[in-house]
């Protein structure tokens, strides 16, 4: 059964929430909701009667209400909260000694215990003051002088901590501890941890009376928890050798001597959860360096002269690979042609002799619609998704019935160009065949076409053209683009950030070109011949130029291929490039395993490299955090702040004795650490845990005597 001994239903001090009181509707509703059998009312500084009295007649029978009250308490300049309960049957004599203690006062005010103890001296009275993680606490001097002042009724004190694992763990260890919600918003209490009896009660007094029987009262949830089998393999060379590891879905410690075979065992406990379909999240401290050089790892950028707001040229390359010179009608063929004037008469009734060709086809136009078209069929779908974030509906039909109409339009352009182009093409070439076969026929010559002149210049000036724009995005060496994501705190220096930067070829950091399909020495040989066939457009000896062009250009289609990428790490986004510390480098790594939304959480030493205050502030922390929410944490450690102060719910303990390697499984609520294969073998987990991680006993006293000596 559940029991909350720590509830609040007024709002009293000026700090609290509005959100902390409650009707008794709310009140009735909550508790029933949440499936907690005995409640106690413990308002700060106040026992409201009539509400009590208003909230136990509304309840009736659905469950137990205890009054109480929440307390400033004071002894020997240790300040603490301490919370009273009294019992049910004799709620007018809590009333009365509640007014009789605080003189009918109301907020900041502060009672001495020595007042409340003898205030409530022979009364069945609960005293329950913060303790352990539970702010303001109890000093265990006070604790102690507590339960000595109370003699025989020394239990009915019990301890409160923040959570059930840590009540239990206190209550291991010889307290009477407990957990209450302490609830701030009713409308979230169904969030709140409570504690469960080990054994159902009707009364308080029987509450009492248990209390003197066992000091477990509480039941420390931890069959509660669920637990999964898994299959440890301490050694890779020979995967056979197994042990059975049972992890429970909060922190899980392995821990022992170098050497005994950890890192493995959790290596293979990751995988098969993995297998089992779990989302599992992995750190291994030998590996940081390469967790952090994946972050380096330029392989899913994309190489794009559009971000360095160049265009990709593939035209322009195109062009150059499919030129060829243009050769001038010789004037010879004019010559021939007037020569043979008197024999022309019969041919000239052949009207399509002397047809004029038509104006060759201008390929601007039709290049530029292809572009378009390609441009479009880029960024369309991007567009179309975009819209769909902000407008729905006929709306959004619209917008996207407007861009596919575009295309349309654009398909048609591109269609009507190429009918142009190929009509125009068609249209000469006929005339060219008749001109020949008249010519052959009649013994005559036709006249020309055209000169060829302003074809053969205007060929030039399109590879010239080409060629210049080409080799004048290639002289942008300094043309830079960046992006930045930021991959995790570094304390007091700030965030960490990678830069992704992408870069014109500059001769220099291969680095940029890994993977690439073209190796940097073939893109300096291209751009060579690019530049001697720009010098050369105009030369006699061009031919020669192209084909030693064309053979350098052969894997290369566009500008795409001549852009660099890499990744940096910055301190702060500020661009400069930042060299992390081998412990930077492991914060960060650590810091990305335990944020990546995961279910089972692999960590092995996460505190190498690592100093101490930031191990406790942060990875403990964050590792504990996960254990509240019910993820499979499993972690090999060698430190102390997160083997004990974690609070595993188990801990397995490797360890290698006259030439055999031995198992034992425990946990600090226990004290006790059993050989997996032997019932009968069985160590202290205390004793273990401090010469494992302390270095023995003696030595952990050595430094608390040596700090103690320091005040």
């Amino acid at each position: 059964m559940k029991i909350d001994i720590h509830c609040h239903t007024k709002k009293i001090r000026s700090g609290e929430p509005e959100s902390r009181a409650a009707t008794k509707e709310v009140f009735s509703k909550s508790i029933q909701d949440a499936e907690v059998d005995i409640v106690a009312i413990t308002n700060h500084d106040v026992f409201d009667k009539n509400q009590y009295d208003e909230f136990v007649e509304y309840v009736g029978s659905n469950f137990q209400v205890w009054p109480g009250i929440e307390l400033d308490t004071s002894h020997n300049g240790n300040n603490f909260h301490l919370i009273l309960v009294g019992d049910p049957d004799d709620v007018d004599m809590f009333d009365e000694k509640v007014k009789q203690l605080t003189n009918g006062k109301s907020g900041d005010f502060t009672i001495e215990l020595d007042n409340i103890i003898s205030h409530f001296s022979g009364e069945n009275i609960l005293y329950i003051p913060h303790f352990g993680s539970k702010r303001p606490t109890i000093s265990e001097d006070n604790l102690a002088y507590l339960k000595e002042v109370l003699d025989e009724k020394s239990s009915r004190v019990i301890v409160e901590d923040t959570n059930i694992r840590s009540a239990g763990i206190l209550t291991s260890h010889g307290f009477n501890a407990i957990t209450g919600s302490d609830v701030r918003d009713w409308d979230n209490y169904s969030g709140c941890e409570v504690s469960s009896l080990r054994l159902p009660i009707d009364t308080f007094k029987q509450f009492c009376l248990f209390l003197d029987r066992d000091k477990s009262t509480i039941e420390t949830m931890l069959n509660k928890t669920s637990s999964y089998e898994y299959t440890g393999k301490p050694k890779e060379d020979d995967p056979s050798i197994t042990i059975p590891v049972k992890l429970y879905n909060e922190v899980n410690i392995l821990f022992g001597d170098k050497g005994l075979g950890k890192t493995n065992i959790l290596k293979s406990v990751g995988i098969e959860a993995e297998a089992g379909g779990k989302r599992v999240s992995t750190y291994i401290a030998s590996e940081k360096d390469d967790y952090f050089n994946e972050l380096l790892d330029a392989s899913d950028m994309y190489r794009t002269a559009s971000k360095l707001g160049m265009d990709a040229c593939e035209g322009e390359f195109a062009c150059i690979k499919q030129w060829s010179d243009e050769t001038p009608t010789p004037l010879q063929l004019y010559a021939y042609y007037a020569k043979s004037a008197e024999t022309r008469r019969a041919k000239n009734k052949l009207k399509l002799s002397d047809t004029e060709p038509l104006d060759d086809y201008d390929s601007k136009n039709l290049e530029g619609a292809i572009k378009d078209r390609d441009e479009y069929k880029k960024c369309a779908r991007s567009i179309k998704q975009i819209a769909a974030r902000y407008v729905s509906g006929h709306e959004l039909t619209s917008f996207e019935g407007s861009i596919d109409g575009l295309y349309g339009k654009i398909y048609e352009k591109v269609k009507d160009e190429l009918t142009l182009k190929y009509v125009t093409q068609l249209y000469n070439c006929a005339i060219d065949f008749i001109k020949d076969k008249v010519s052959d026929k009649t013994g005559t010559v036709s006249k020309p076409n055209s000169p060829g002149f302003r074809q053969y210049a205007m060929n030039k000036l399109e590879l010239k053209q080409s060629l210049d724009k080409i080799t004048d995005f290639l002289k942008l060496k300094d043309k830079k683009y960046t992006e930045s994501f930021r991959i995790g705190e570094l304390g007091d220096k700030g965030n960490l950030y990678i830069q992704k930067e992408w870069s014109m070829f500059d001769d220099t950091g291969r680095d940029k070109y890994k993977g690439s399909p073209v190796k940097i020495k073939e893109l300096k040989n291209a751009r060579e011949a690019l530049n001697n066939m720009k010098d050369g457009v105009f030369s006699d000896g061009i031919e020669d130029v192209l084909d030693k062009c064309k053979a350098s250009l052969d894997q290369i289609n566009s500008l795409d291929v001549f852009v660099g990428l890499r990744k940096y790490p910055t301190l702060n986004d500020d661009g400069e490039e930042y060299s992390p510390s081998n412990g930077e480098k492991a914060i960060i790594a650590i810091q990305r395993a335990l944020d990546h939304d995961a279910d089972f959480y692999v960590l092995d030493e996460p505190e190498l490299s690592l100093g101490g205050e930031y191990i406790d502030n942060v990875i403990r922390e964050k590792i504990s955090n996960l254990g509240r929410v019910k993820k499979t944490v499993f972690i090999a450690t060698h430190n102390a702040n997160i083997a004990v102060r974690t609070l595993p719910y188990t801990s397995i303990y490797r360890k290698y004795d006259k030439g055999e390697y031995k198992t034992y499984v425990g946990n600090p609520f226990t004290n006790k650490l059993l050989n997996i294969n032997d019932d009968n073998d069985a160590l202290s987990w205390r004793e273990e845990s401090m010469r494992t991680l302390e270095g023995g006993e003696a030595a952990f006293k050595n430094r608390g005597e040596i700090y103690e000596s320091g005040k």
